[in-house]
């Protein structure tokens, strides 16, 4: 019996089924290449509008913001909290398929395959951070973050190096950063992501990869200038550095001694300039376990009380955009 045979003794609805089935699939590749020629477009529009705007020399740090997760579409409401408070700035958005693109046409097929090697998201953020920062200049910011002013109303174009410092434990904790393209800092730590990927990629550890962990390495020299001179702003080397101490909120009641020793959650943490805050670690409904946005107000994982957060003016339910990943 031939196959047209075989058909034709087929039951009508089998053959219908088969039919949506097929429809469905095809539906499914249309959607899927007709997302990934968004995502082509939306690549090539973004980075053409960054090259007008750094066709100068750069005296200072570029007024673009830099945001990305495996899933852009999450991104809606950070978005709108950093354009509302900057409304003169850029804001490009990178989904990991726009980090990858990104990295073949301005790095390599190594930076790229450095990228793709990288198992954990966050890593994948700490390299890519430094190459998008190297090409462009201007400001790296993770998604997580919940800004509470203007940038303008604390950081300083005019310097050259950016980023945040954790009083707790002396950590560089690089979830903002900003720079001039082309910095030096930058090109030395994607060299030390290339070492990792060239001679140790089969010792693989999250935290050895950790742009905290490289930043330790690379910026001791500035770390040790902070810890003796306790100046957030200085020149070191002839370099202009800023940095945000990044801090844990005291507890409610500091008189309640059972307050002050139930365990903190990254999202009790904040980063100040001169003794303002200027933006939380964590908005109230990001999982810092899971590295998603939630619907809800995410709880401390070590006691069963939920975080409250500070300034979040926004009610978390009629937030449409907000949806689980």
């Amino acid at each position: 019996m031939d196959i047209l045979e075989q058909s034709l003794l087929k039951p009508e609805p089998q053959i219908e089924q088969e039919q949506e089935q097929e429809q469905e699939q095809e539906q499914k590749q249309e959607q899927e290449q007709k997302q990934e020629q968004d995502v082509e477009e939306f690549f090539v529009n973004t980075t053409a509008t960054i090259e007008i705007y750094n066709n100068d020399t750069q005296k200072q740090i570029p007024k673009i913001i830099f945001i990305c997760h495996k899933n852009i579409k999450c991104l809606s409401m950070t978005y709108k909290f950093w354009k509302r408070l900057n409304p003169k700035y850029q804001i490009k958005l990178f989904s990991d398929t726009m980090c990858e693109k990104f990295l073949l046409h301005k790095f390599s097929d190594l930076h790229y395959n450095i990228f793709k090697f990288i198992p954990d998201g966050p890593i994948k953020s700490d390299f890519w951070r430094l190459c998008i920062l190297y090409t462009y200049g201007g400001i790296y910011v993770d998604a997580d973050i919940h800004p509470l002013v203007s940038l303008d109303k604390y950081f300083l174009h005019s310097s050259d190096f950016v980023t945040c410092i954790t009083s707790t434990n002396g950590n560089f904790n690089p979830h903002f950063i900003a720079s001039k393209k082309n910095d030096p800092i930058l090109k030395q730590c994607i060299e030390e992501y290339v070492k990792l990927y060239t001679h140790n990629k089969h010792a693989y550890a999250y935290w050895d990869w950790s742009i905290v962990h490289v930043f330790n390495k690379v910026l001791s020299n500035v770390k040790n200038h902070l810890n003796k001179t306790h100046l957030q702003l200085f020149i070191l080397n002839g370099r202009k550095h800023q940095i945000f101490i990044e801090t844990l909120n005291s507890p409610k009641n500091a008189n309640d001694i059972m307050s002050s020793l139930k365990p903190r959650s990254l999202h009790d943490y904040y980063c100040t300039f001169r003794n303002k805050k200027i933006f939380n670690t964590r908005y109230i409904n990001y999982d810092p376990d899971e590295h998603k946005f939630k619907n809800h107000v995410v709880k401390n994982r070590n006691q069963n009380h939920n975080i409250v957060g500070l300034n979040l003016n926004v009610n978390l339910s009629k937030l449409k955009n907000m949806k689980k990943i």
